[in-house]
């Protein structure tokens, strides 16, 4: 710990971590909001549908058409 700065402490586990950055870095921070949105979507799709606007609602009914056709054309073609 420097000099001059003191930690703070909230309580034994929510100590704040010293040398970990709360801000988001590199160019993966895109693709994994990316995927955990979309992952997010597909297990709450009720909060997912009051959360989207007109064209997210669009493309959250086309994600599970697509994921739908996918998956019966499989089950289809493997029997």
């Amino acid at each position: 710990m420097s000099p001059g700065r003191e930690r703070l402490v909230i309580g034994p586990v929510l100590a704040e971590p010293w040398g970990v950055s709360s801000k988001l870095r590199g160019p993966n921070t895109r693709l994994e909001v990316l995927l955990g949105r979309s992952l997010a979507m597909c297990v709450h799709p009720y909060a997912a549908w009051r959360a989207q606007s007109a064209a997210g609602r669009l493309l959250v009914v086309f994600t599970y058409f697509a994921a739908s056709y996918a998956v019966f054309l499989t089950f289809l073609l493997a029997f």
